[in-house]
């Protein structure tokens, strides 16, 4: 079976502090089962009615680090599922850091399955890259593959990792969604960065996301990136 990246579905692509964007994250479906990257403050609130959340067999958040526009609504979300829709989220996070975290929050284990490596029964494979973003938690950038498309999806990550960069020249990595800052970012990728990473006949592959602003979308056109389109 064929996938597209029109399978890829965004519902926000903003950074922390550009709430008019929304929170980046986005969903796909594979069979009956639903997947979600990341679930900020304002996901929970865009996916709970939707037909392919709520019809779903199985529900599954796949998480890059820890930051609250991309936890948020965690906790709401698993409450949600296991309390109203009688389903148990697995969250997929390669770190010991989930549990604590959820409790803090008022979630209990037995309310989500936590996993670090991708079950067969996902029917997908996610290649799981360490990112720089904080140092103070795990973050991870992942190169997930849906039978004949494959993309890199980075998270908040100030750069690209090498392998990462090396099969997307490659052509190994079909998509690139990376996180886009602008030339003063420190714990983003810089635009420039971004620029001098990736040469310009590459760059309609790329698609900026958790972008700092609206303003700045047409900076980002410019140098020949594409944008996440919600």
């Amino acid at each position: 079976m064929e996938h597209s990246i029109d399978d890829l579905h965004f519902l926000g692509s903003g950074s922390a502090f550009n709430p008019e964007m929304d929170n980046t994250s986005a969903w796909f479906v594979r069979g009956d089962m639903f997947f979600l990257l990341d679930c900020g403050e304002t996901v929970f609130g865009k996916i709970w009615n939707l037909p392919e959340f709520t019809f779903a067999t199985s529900i599954a958040v796949i998480l890059t680090h820890m930051h609250c526009d991309h936890v948020g609504s965690l906790g709401t979300l698993l409450s949600y599922c296991k309390l109203v829709l009688g389903k148990q989220v697995t969250v997929f996070y390669p770190s010991d850091n989930l549990e604590p975290y959820l409790r803090l929050v008022g979630i209990a284990p037995q309310f989500y399955s936590h996993v670090r490596e991708v079950p067969p029964a996902w029917g997908i494979a996610i290649s799981v890259h360490h990112v720089e973003h904080a140092d103070d938690m795990d973050c991870f950038g992942y190169v997930i593959q849906l039978d004949d498309l494959s993309f890199y999806y980075s998270g908040d990550a100030a750069d690209i990792p090498e392998a990462v960069l090396s099969q997307f020249l490659d052509g190994a990595i079909d998509i690139m969604f990376h996180d886009t800052g602008t030339n003063q970012s420190v714990f983003h990728c810089p635009l420039s960065r971004l620029a001098r990473r990736i040469p310009p006949e590459y760059r309609g592959r790329v698609i900026s996301m958790h972008v700092p602003s609206k303003e700045f979308v047409d900076t980002i056109l410019d140098a020949g990136f594409k944008v996440v389109v919600v």
